[in-house]
Parts: structure tokens; sequence; C-alpha cells
């Protein structure tokens, strides 16, 4: 199970326990508790953000929910999964346990001296002891990073709602995975039971995100061949389908995907504006995106020109999936049949000033018992 940004600190404070009336009344009631109590929850409190003196009862659940999604590979046949796979993961502890065929970058460092020494610009006190290191900008692009495994579930069409591929490594036990090159994953793969979605066809698109069931209808950049029609401005925004890595939890897909990284000269600023485009209102608009937080870094969505939405990266390259539903737009009384257009835009100096995109759809929701 990975965290990341607001996620992590809201997991991380529902950790924390407070001292009050109900659990420590008896505490409370001696002269001059009240004072140190409230000094003693607070301070509890900050540590517990940092993972500082988390208790063993937690420790406990979070190996259990690991266990949970990963102990059933144990029974996955050996020698599944290729050679030159390599993926990064944070929870470095529980997953090579059981997939010890599976070659893997700790994401924060803890088995991996160049994230280790990679410097963190947090201060202190927003700092999380072993999980704020990150790998430096390119250097997941530099190792080569090319698979991402998901938990094994007991169907295919399950496995296919998780991931693009999924491949049968036991009875009744697939391995979903995303992987940057499919015909990589074709080779490999030749002489097993390997499923996977359409790359080139939307309604081949379909993932559950919670308890609701997606199902593309129309691309609006794929980025696998060029800019699919996206007019960049400036020097920053480019197509890096070179890198031909897979980035990260996101299901980055392809060998391509839409980019203001350029090694060495994170310094370049400019913008890519997607073709206009409609939509209905019951549709969703699903995209990819990694990279920088900051202000002056994202994706706008424009609606008759103006900005309705905007998302960012989490200083990572990780690629995050967003499902944003498109009524939004219309409760704001804009128009949806026409004059909708995308814009990425960088205009940071900094060293996570740059922003990553991919595999941009419209999706609609899938009724109850749709196929996943």
């Amino acid at each position: 199970m990975l965290f990341e940004g607001a996620a992590i600190r809201e997991y991380i404070t529902s950790l924390h326990i407070e001292l009050n009336e109900k659990n420590a009344g008896w505490l409370l009631a001696a002269p001059g508790m009240p004072m140190l109590v409230a000094i003693s929850n607070d301070l509890r409190r900050q540590s517990t953000q940092q993972f500082v003196g988390s208790r063993f009862t937690e420790h406990r659940e979070f190996a259990n929910m690991q266990l949970q999604s990963w102990k059933p590979y144990e029974k996955a046949e050996r020698g599944v999964i290729p050679d030159d796979a390599l993926t990064a993961i944070g929870a470095i502890g529980i997953t090579p346990y059981y997939l010890p065929d599976l070659k893997i970058i700790d994401w924060h460092g803890l088995t991996d001296a160049t994230v280790a020494r990679n410097p963190v610009s947090k201060p202190n006190h927003e700092r999380v002891i072993a999980h704020d290191r990150s790998p430096p900008p390119g250097y997941i692009q530099q190792r080569g990073v090319n698979f991402h495994l998901s938990p094994p579930v007991s169907t295919e069409d399950w496995a296919l709602s998780f991931a693009n591929y999924a491949v049968k490594v036991a009875p009744d036990l697939w391995m979903p995975f995303d992987a940057s090159d499919h015909q990589w994953v074709l080779e490999r793969f030749a002489d097993r039971d390997l499923a996977y979605k359409s790359p080139t066809d939307p309604a081949g698109n379909r993932f559950r995100l919670g308890n609701q069931r997606y199902i593309g209808e129309q691309f609006l950049g794929r980025f696998e061949s060029g800019l699919d029609g996206w007019r960049v401005e400036g020097e920053a925004v480019t197509n890096h389908s070179e890198y031909r890595v897979y980035m990260g939890m996101g299901r980055h897909v392809g060998s391509g995907f839409l980019t203001s990284y350029h090694p060495h000269r994170d310094k370049a600023t400019g913008k890519a504006l997607s073709p206009e485009f409609s939509a209905r209102a019951d549709q969703y608009l699903a995209f990819l995106i990694a990279g920088g937080s900051g202000h002056d870094v994202g994706l706008r969505l424009l609606a008759d020109g103006e900005q309705v939405a905007v998302w960012r990266g989490q200083n990572s390259a990780r690629f995050a999936l967003i499902v944003y539903p498109l009524a939004d737009v219309a409760d704001k009384r804009l128009r949806l049949d026409k004059h909708l257009q995308l814009e990425l835009f960088d205009d940071s100096l900094d060293n996570w000033g740059h922003i990553m995109l991919d595999h941009v759809m419209l999706m609609r929701r899938e009724a109850d018992g749709g196929q996943g």
C-alpha cells in the first residue's frame, strides 16, 4: 500500500488517539492535568504525523493489510516475471518476500543509496520518518523502470479493472500489472496466459475506482506518436517517448507521454493546448498526471476560455489517476457542447518545475454489474 501527499497525512493523522474525558477522565481530574494533557495531545499528534512513536497495534494492522494484499503471490509459479522487469515501490518489505524474482527500487531510499542521499527540502515538522525521501528528477528514467505490479486477484476481469495487463500465475490467481512497452509485454509473456486491454480502442479502457466502474469513449491524447494535435508554445513541452519507462503507480500507458521535463534543463517553460472538444454532462475526464505541485505548473480545464478546474503533480514522477465529473462544469452553467480545451502549463524554474501527462480520455460510468 502506497500513500502520497494529502493521503499520507490523512492516514497517519488517523493513528493518533486523543486523551479525553472518556478514556482518561481519571487523569484529567487531577489538579493541573488538563493543561498537561493538552500539551501531551499536541506533542503526540505531531509525533504521529511524522511516524514517530506509532503504537504497536498500528504496525500490526498495517502488516495484516500488507499480508492480505500480497501473500497470495506465494502460490504463484516462479519464473513468470521477466528477468529485465524493474519496478519501484515504497513499501519495500513484504513485496520482495513473496515475489523474489522481481527487481525493485525502493522509492523511499531505504535500500537505494541514490534516493537515500537525495536532499529533503521539507521543514523538520513536516517530515515523515523513512517516508519523505524520493528519487531525484530523472533517476527512475535512468534506471529503466518498466514494470508496475498490483496485488493478485482471482479473475481476469477483476485484474484488468486494476491494470492494463494481467497474466495467470496459478489456478484462480491473476497478476495485474502495467508496463510501458506493449511489444515488450507480448514478447516476454508469449508463452503465458496473458490478457490485456486494447491500447488503441477507447472502449478497451475500463477501470474501477472505488465502487465505480468506468469505460472509455474518446481519446483526447495518447501521445504514443507525436503530440496528437496538441499545440505547443515555448520550449518546455514535448513527447518523451524515448524514455520508454513506466513511471509509477498511476498506470502510465505505452512508451510516450506529454512532458515539460528536460534532463539537465528543467528551467525551460512553455505550454501545450489540446484541440477543442465537446462533451456531455454525464461524461468524465480521466487522465494520468505527475510532476511538480507548484502553482506555476499543472493542467487546466478551460470552458469557453474560462478556467474551471486545475490539477498538479505531487512532486513525484509517479503518475496519479484523475477522474473528473464534467457535470461539475455544467453546474457552473458553462457550455459543454463546444469550447472545452485542456492546457498543460509550465512557468516554473524550480527543480520540480515540470509536469507530465498521459492517456487523456472522455469516459462514462458503467451501470452496476458492468464488466470491469
